[in-house]
């Protein structure tokens, strides 16, 4: 057997009978989208089979030794992906790299079916080179925002759908299709924070809270094809449709509040990004989607001067062995203890890059919404 990548189309031939989809790429593999039916009576004949893999485009084709490793939940409904390896990791390196590349401009996020290139996103503030990453939701200009709007989701997803150029949807004046949304699994949507709103004569509508990454585009497009549009939604709103399309009950406030303290690394940094004062380690119960409440060894003598100061914060999670990485300010802070001296600071997360944002997310929605889901405020 052997495996053909098309890289036009991101098509996958000879595992089967039918094409199948490139689903994401990473660094040393392709992940690739079966449906369940078409793959359930091959799984034992495919996990562990190494295969030569072409890479093949118009100018060419690069073979690779191969090596599926596992089948696990796609992203879609009713959806198996397959996980393929490269052992030569050195030989695979450029070829990967720049189908990654070419993956990320095939399925580049776009306002709607007239704009499909991707938008040429220039203004980096000086906090992105800090993370060196994407900041969340940086679409090339800033969003100013006043204390009342911050504390209004609404307003916060105007400003957005002003910024990427879309339009605003209130999900309780339109109403959420339940059934549509099951067309993805809960987990994925939860993840890039998307839901499908309706599908009519081939055209599908979006609704997101922040540009969606190239494996969700992708797997869009795998359900509906090419001709969608996007719409901005409060985030609140969207984490509840989900909730009731997956009939999870819960209480909808947003900061879940854990029984075992998380670790966390902070530090003051001036408006050069040096850094000041700290670093410090502390803990926090308390998380939410903008910041998180920490109590740690003191960073200035007195809490209040440290009130407006840009601070980095590194959020260990049980899951993950690399620290969340973040930045952005003190909003609040006080006295906890004087003796120990300990601090209390309300931390607003302004920049986070996206892969990170995505995985305090997910860490979050499953404590508040998941089978042992904990307390939430």
């Amino acid at each position: 057997m052997e495996a053909v990548i098309e890289l036009n189309q991101f098509r996958v031939y000879g595992l089967t009978d039918e094409p199948l989809h490139v689903s994401n790429v990473g660094d040393d593999m392709v992940l690739i989208a079966a449906p369940e039916e078409t793959i359930r009576n091959k799984l034992g004949e495919i996990v562990g089979m190494e295969v030569p893999v072409s890479l093949t485009d118009n100018e060419g084709e690069t073979v690779l030794p191969g090596r599926i490793t596992a089948a696990e939940e796609g992203g879609c409904a009713g959806e198996t992906e397959l996980v393929m390896v490269f052992d030569t990791v050195e030989e695979a390196t450029e070829p990967l790299a720049e189908m990654r590349e070419r993956f990320a401009a095939r399925y580049a996020f776009h306002s709607g079916v007239e704009h499909k290139a991707p938008r040429n996103n220039t203004a980096k503030p000086v906090m992105d080179e800090v993370l060196n990453d994407i900041a969340r939701r940086e679409t090339g200009k800033t969003v100013r925002l006043n204390e009342g709007d911050a504390a209004d989701g609404r307003s916060v997803a105007r400003a957005l759908a002003e910024q990427m150029g879309l339009k605003y949807t209130d999900l309780e004046a339109s109403g959420v299709d339940v059934l549509k949304v099951r067309d993805f699994r809960r987990e994925f949507l939860l993840k890039h924070l998307f839901i499908p709103l309706y599908e009519n004569a081939g055209y599908c509508k979006i609704a997101v809270v922040w540009e969606l990454a190239p494996e969700a585009v992708a797997a869009i497009e795998r359900t509906y094809g090419e001709k969608v549009s996007y719409s901005v939604a409060p985030e609140e709103q969207l984490v509840s449709a989900i909730e009731h399309a997956f009939n999870i009950s819960e209480n909808r406030r947003r900061a879940a509040r854990m029984g075992v303290a998380l670790r966390v690394r902070l530090g003051l940094y001036d408006t050069s990004w040096n850094l000041t004062a700290g670093p410090v380690q502390g803990v926090t119960r308390n998380l939410s989607g903008s910041g998180i409440l920490t109590a740690s060894p003191p960073l200035q003598k007195d809490p209040y001067s440290s009130v407006g100061a840009r601070i980095g914060v590194l959020l260990f999670l049980p899951e993950y062995e690399r620290p969340l990485r973040a930045m952005g300010r003190v909003v609040r802070a006080s006295w906890l203890s004087k003796d120990p001296p300990v601090h209390l600071y309300a931390v607003e997360i302004n920049h986070i890059s996206e892969d990170d944002r995505r995985k305090l997310d997910v860490f979050r929605y499953t404590l508040m919404w998941g089978p042992h889901r904990l307390r939430v405020d």
